[in-house]
């Protein structure tokens, strides 16, 4: 996840308040990310970020940004050797996303998988 362009990120040139005001106010905690702008490049904490957590619980619902980030999500998650979460993304994923995430995870991911084996 790129921390620069982050909607949830309130460091964020695009932080989306509107987005967060999306969920209960009691979520909101979960979902916000008040951590510096770093890059994709100098993320090696392999942490879970909110706006992955976003995606796998909000996919389900069809929710845009989920939609348009399941891949990118999917891959952050076997980087970060998260299998449960990336269970529960494939689990509340459409149909049609969930398919393209098989296929990115058999084609393009076999490298995570090979190494940790």
């Amino acid at each position: 996840m790129n921390c620069e362009i982050c909607p949830f990120n309130i460091r964020s040139l695009f932080y989306n308040k509107s987005l967060i005001n999306k969920v209960p106010e009691y979520l909101r905690n979960i979902f916000t990310c008040n951590g510096q702008i770093i890059s994709k490049k100098e993320n090696t904490n392999n942490q879970v970020c909110p706006a992955m957590l976003w995606v796998v619980v909000y996919i389900g619902a069809k929710e845009e940004y989920s939609l348009n980030h399941a891949n990118e999500t999917l891959e952050a998650l076997v980087e970060c050797g998260q299998a449960e979460l990336i269970c529960t993304l494939f689990e509340n994923s459409p149909y049609e996303i969930r398919k393209k995430m098989w296929q990115t995870m058999t084609i393009c991911l076999t490298r995570y998988l090979s190494v940790r084996s």
